[in-house]
């Protein structure tokens, strides 16, 4: 999903992003808690790249709730590798 719409995210699509982020907070912080390796993807697939991109974009629901996703990370990791 972040390759798809990280250029091209609408007002027709922009639901469908959103929802993604959320998702996308929840396994990291899982993965954070139980597998490591889920940070590891995180890092590897470079996903935080495709959020800056995401963040460019003109929808303001999405670069809110990318920020909301970011501050919840930040605030809730706790892994010395996340960190």
């Amino acid at each position: 999903v972040c390759e798809k719409y990280t250029n091209s995210v609408t007002y027709k699509t922009y639901e469908i992003v959103v929802e993604t982020l959320r998702q996308l907070a929840e396994l990291i912080l899982w993965g954070d808690q139980h597998d490591p390796q889920f940070f590891d993807i995180f890092l590897e697939k470079t996903v935080l790249s495709y959020l800056m991109q995401v963040l460019r974009q003109d929808v303001v629901e999405v670069k809110i709730q990318l920020l909301q996703t970011l501050s919840i990370l930040i605030q809730n990791l706790k892994s010395e590798m996340a960190l």
